[in-house]
């Protein structure tokens, strides 16, 4: 088991970095991977505790799918959110108030904590950044 924690800031409300976790399509324009999309209509979100985050990503070379689920722990409007990627996964987000508009905390917590792992959720932040 592994952790890291990644910080970004972003020039948006907290009520708007909180929609990409909770809106399928802020959803889709940031949980993807290299190589692949994650098309809105593909993304059913429950957002509350014990709910579920239902995704398909779609391959850009050969329209290949690759269906995932990802569970909700706590949610907290706009301030928290806990996902579980994977059995033995949690990522806490929070959210704080900061002059240039919103911090981002990122904190992942399991077993696929080696550098790929880091570089690729940065990049995930990044397309948050880029939608913001």
């Amino acid at each position: 088991m592994g952790s890291y924690l990644l910080r970004r800031t972003f020039p948006a409300s907290r009520d708007r970095v909180y929609e990409f976790f909770v809106d399928p399509v802020a959803f889709s324009h940031w949980f993807v991977v290299p190589g692949f999309s994650t098309p809105a209509e593909r993304v059913r979100i429950d957002p509350r505790p014990g709910g579920e985050i239902h995704a398909v990503m779609v391959s850009d070379a050969d329209a290949t799918q690759v269906p995932f689920v990802v569970g909700f722990g706590d949610l907290e409007p706009a301030e928290k959110v806990v996902l579980h990627p994977g059995e033995d996964e949690r990522v806490t987000i929070t959210l704080t108030d900061v002059p240039e508009g919103t911090e981002l905390a990122y904190r992942y917590e399991g077993p696929a904590a080696e550098p790929a792992d880091v570089a690729a959720a940065d990049v995930m932040l990044d397309r948050i950044a880029e939608h913001a």
